[in-house]
């Protein structure tokens, strides 16, 4: 398994998970019941209160979303404690959720803004910057400007990529110097409103390309966000983050709560502990491990230290099944869960 990029405070069982951040199988209790912890599920939204579509949520759908979520001990973060948390400086609470809406109708600003901002939830908003003033199916620059106050962050959805795109949905098919300058036409939008560049851009129908990805960093870009469907862990590529689903008509509170689940159940998990200065040692641990467990053990780059090596399971679905292994091999000092990239 390759390096985390990321740094994972492994501490002993007695540590107060309030204080730190650290995947621990058994740690200390948390109000509500626990689904996952350091990972984000990534919602997506895109209309609000339209009589048609099966893409739009009307205000009380939305309104049931949100206190559902809450109820069932999800809890909602922020842009920038997404980014910090991703970038390894930043701790999120258990059962973690960024809510984040594409495309930029003018519902945004008068309809969901105000109900984040009177349920306190934070939230995302990629926007089309050509249509700007421009249509009557976005925004108008003073709305994107307000959004800021309703404590919705504002990200790139492109400028103009969903024409060029049309129902092929392929970034591949276009040029790569006619991405990068759409990206560049964005970006000045984005600064002239806001006063600087966007870091995050949710990919017009959830196409990108290769080569794409790895020019959008040089376009201050850190964070791309896709429509494939899962969870997010610390090692999920920063410019490939799938989301959920969550702006779907008819989709009731309790049926969000059990579509995030199904992914939280679906999600592997690798169970370790143990330092080892050197590969051998930890390679002869893994093989005793192997033989008193009955599950194969494998070495791993210590999560939380430059040096040395740990033990660790190999990819385990469900993070229930994971706690489970964890108690049980707690005596071996097997007791720390993390994400499986």
């Amino acid at each position: 398994m390759r390096r985390y990029r990321s740094l994972f405070v492994v501490l002993a069982l007695g540590c107060s998970l309030a204080a730190i951040g650290l995947w621990s199988a058994i740690a200390g209790s948390q109000p509500g019941h626990v689904y996952y912890r350091d990972w984000v599920a990534v919602l997506t939204y895109h209309t609000f209160d339209r009589p048609d579509g099966p893409i739009t949520v009307t205000r009380a759908q939305f309104e049931d979303h949100l206190r559902s979520l809450k109820a069932a001990g999800f809890n909602f973060i922020s842009a920038a404690q997404f980014r910090a948390w991703k970038q390894g400086g930043g701790r999120i609470p258990p059962n973690a959720v960024l809510l984040t809406i594409d495309d930029g109708w003018p519902e945004v600003a008068t309809v969901a803004a105000p109900i984040l901002q009177r349920h306190r939830v934070p939230a995302v908003a990629f926007v089309i910057y050509g249509r700007i003033d421009r249509s009557p199916s976005h925004m108008s620059a003073e709305q994107v400007k307000s959004l800021p106050g309703y404590g919705i962050a504002v990200g790139s959805h492109s400028w103009d990529l969903h024409r060029q795109l049309g129902e092929k949905a392929a970034a591949r098919v276009l040029p790569l110097d006619q991405l990068l300058a759409d990206a560049d036409r964005a970006g000045q939008v984005h600064r002239r409103l806001l006063g600087e560049r966007p870091d995050m851009m949710a990919y017009p129908f959830g196409a990108y390309g290769r080569a794409f990805l790895q020019s959008l960093r040089d376009k201050g870009i850190d964070f791309g966000f896709t429509t494939r469907p899962g969870l997010v862990s610390r090692g999920t590529p920063d410019l490939e983050i799938p989301r959920i689903n969550g702006g779907e008509r008819g989709l009731s509170g309790q049926e969000l709560v059990r579509r995030i689940v199904y992914y939280v159940r679906h999600a592997g998990y690798h169970i370790g502990g143990g330092y080892y200065r050197t590969r051998a040692e930890a390679a002869k641990a893994a093989a005793y491990f192997t033989r008193v467990t009955g599950y194969r053990m494998y070495v791993a780059p210590h999560p939380s230290r430059e040096d040395g090596y740990w033990v660790q399971t190999g990819r385990t679905v469900g993070y229930a099944r994971a706690e489970a292994f964890a108690r049980q091999w707690e005596p071996w000092g097997l007791r720390y869960i993390m994400p499986a990239d």
